[in-house]
């Protein structure tokens, strides 16, 4: 609602400018993407030009980041979310040519290879455990390279001392990309043990400088971040010269050195720009402004709190005169209390988002709040007590602002809530009825076919879909939106035991094979079958696995037995062809049920440790 007021304050003092209105928060780093989400968006008539000072360097340049990231290689696991966040990086996928739509493909080829961590199987042993190279990144890029060159259907293949099951993905044009993160993934192979070793200046200063080469392809504002980069390793290399420190030096050490000189450095010093200036609440800042706005006044985030060190002998022994950030930030909350000339503007999450419970507003509000209360009171009501006059003060002070951007209530006339966001104006004003009849039918049926009484098709599968989850039909359908639980995150770990999803796609595969093989399956055949499970990544590493895979089987055994019988002699598909009648509209529903046999249609699935049942098409 910072936005929507702002725009208020201009709309009411045509004298008010940009430059005369500053907002500052706790901090800053974590205010910042926010910013840029809701003022760096704005259409033409509602943007408002602003500028973020005090960030620092890492949390402004994701090249920076990126940079310290790769210098810490040697003592990172590469996990596959590490690995695919430094590839995120605009600056690395331009400079190994991945587009925004492969780097999606490559996401979904690094789950489903099965890659957890690791780079080969010598990176286990690197932190003390024993060395296997199932779930790596060599592994699946192994298993992608080989899918391009093989079938899936040409058996497993050694790659060293691992068996890999090709990838079929990755055949055709799809080939490139995977090159793509090939070569990605050996640059990392080869940086990695670059930098782990111990070396003199010159060499790190040949390492780094090719290393920024490597990896980063920059455009006009990267190159700057690139210089800071090579100044600060040009810098070392003098001081070392002052010095007269010819000795090698520890990769710790020169890592250290990055990290203390860029990410600490404050690159956003662009103070007193001449627009709304978004800043940290620190000392100095005390400068008279026509509107104050301070963000994010919740208690427990303002005055900022510091938990004391294990070895700080100070804590407890307080004598008057020591700092205290607590006693800090309440003389700074009083600096940009009197800084205001003419506006003050305090905000804080009143609700949580999790279950809308109230939360309090910082002590130091509470108490300017009080002390408003208990010294003043609005024109007409000083015959009332100093309670009645203090709580309508109050009530007039205070706003509540709904949570979203659509509410109705932004956009009543009647309301001081109002919104300048016209994209949501149409949100705002479906009622819920409008949204019921547009739901009434839960197939995208052609409104002009409708109208007409023309025939419309509608598969099978597609009744089935929506019969069997209305709701995900109407997300996935109509509004287009996908719950996957690809995009909420990648599994870092190797699979010790395998998740309730994980046992039902390996009894599910089981099952086709023991039912292929007339209900019973061991011996080579069961040890294929694993070997297979085992190359494709989905069983866990080494004993694990074999432990998960021995509990399966006699699962699904038993299950597999009484299925078998009912599925011997195949059937025919039975086609669908029939004509409904839905709201004046001839819908024909066309398909074919599958699953059929002589005992009937046969649908199974493994489930828990139950007594199967079947129940044959009557």
């Amino acid at each position: 609602m910072l936005h929507d007021n702002l725009l208020a304050m201009f709309d009411r003092n045509p004298d008010l400018k940009p430059r005369d209105i500053i907002v500052m928060v706790a901090d800053i780093n974590a205010y910042s993407p926010a910013i840029q989400a809701v003022f760096g968006n704005a259409s033409g008539e509602r943007y408002i030009p602003f500028s973020i000072s005090d960030r620092t360097a890492d949390k402004e340049s994701p090249l920076l980041n990126a940079f310290n990231q790769l210098l810490q290689l040697p003592d990172l696991r590469c996990t596959s979310s590490e690995v695919l966040e430094l590839l995120e990086v605009p600056a690395i996928m331009a400079r190994f040519d991945i587009s925004e739509h492969e780097f999606s493909l490559l996401r979904a080829w690094v789950e489903e290879a099965q890659i957890r961590w690791g780079i080969d199987n010598q990176t286990a042993s690197e932190f003390d455990l024993p060395e296997f190279g199932q779930n790596s990144w060599m592994f699946g890029i192994s298993r992608m390279l080989a899918g391009y060159a093989v079938s899936e259907q040409a058996g497993l293949l050694m790659v060293g001392e691992e068996s890999i099951s090709p990838y079929e993905q990755t055949q055709g044009m799809q080939a490139e990309t995977a090159g793509k993160l090939a070569q990605f993934i050996d640059k990392l192979a080869h940086y990695r043990k670059v930098l782990n070793h111990t070396m003199t200046i010159e060499k790190w200063q040949q390492a780094i400088n090719q290393l920024v080469d490597d990896f980063f392809a920059v455009d006009i504002e990267g190159e700057v971040v690139v210089k800071s980069i090579r100044d600060t390793l040009s810098a070392l290399g003098d001081q070392l010269l002052d010095a007269r420190y010819d000795e090698a030096l520890a990769p710790r050490i020169v890592r250290q050195y990055f990290i203390d000189k860029l990410s600490g450095s404050r690159v956003s010093q662009r103070f007193l720009a001449g627009q709304v200036n978004f800043c940290t609440l620190m000392p100095m800042r005390s400068i008279p402004f026509n509107t104050v706005c301070l963000l994010g006044m919740n208690d427990g985030v303002y005055p900022r709190s510091v938990p004391p060190e294990s070895f700080d002998l100070m804590v407890g022994r307080t004598k008057p005169g020591d700092r205290s950030r607590r006693d800090d930030d309440r003389y700074l909350f009083l600096e940009a209390l009197l800084s205001a000339q003419q506006s003050l503007y305090i905000s804080y999450v009143g609700r949580s988002i999790q279950d809308n419970t109230e939360r309090v507003p910082s002590v130091l509000v509470s108490e300017l709040l009080e002390y408003c209360e208990q010294n003043y009171c609005l024109q007409g009501d000083e015959a009332l007590d100093v309670d009645s006059s203090g709580a309508k003060l109050t009530q007039s002070l205070l706003r509540e602002y709904p949570m979203v951007p659509f509410s109705a209530a932004h956009f009543d006339a009647s309301s001081a809530l109002q919104s300048y966001a016209a994209e949501w104006l149409p949100s705002a004003q479906q009622t819920t009825l409008e949204a019921t009849q547009s739901l009434s039918l839960p197939f995208n049926l052609d409104p002009i076919a409708r109208a007409q009484g023309e025939k419309v098709e509608l598969e099978l599968t597609e009744l089935q879909r929506f019969w069997r989850l209305p709701v995900q039909y109407l997300f996935n359908r109509r509004l287009q939106v996908n719950f996957e639980e690809s995009l909420l995150g990648l599994e870092d770990e190797e699979p010790f035991v395998l998740s309730g999803l994980e046992s039902f796609g390996l009894r599910k595969s089981l099952l086709d094979a023991m039912i292929e093989a007339k209900g019973h399956i061991e011996g080579e055949k069961l040890h294929a079958f694993k070997s297979e499970q085992k190359a494709k990544g989905y069983l866990p590493v080494n004993e694990f696995g074999e432990l998960e895979f021995a509990a399966n089987v006699s699962q699904t055994q038993e299950l597999a037995e009484a299925i078998t019988p009912l599925v011997s002699q195949e059937a025919e598909d039975v086609e669908v062809d029939l004509t409904l009648d839905i709201n004046d509209c001839h819908v024909a529903l066309q398909g074919w049920v599958t699953g059929c046999y002589q005992s009937g249609v046969v649908r199974y699935r493994s489930g828990s440790c139950a007594q199967p049942t079947i129940l044959p098409h009557g």
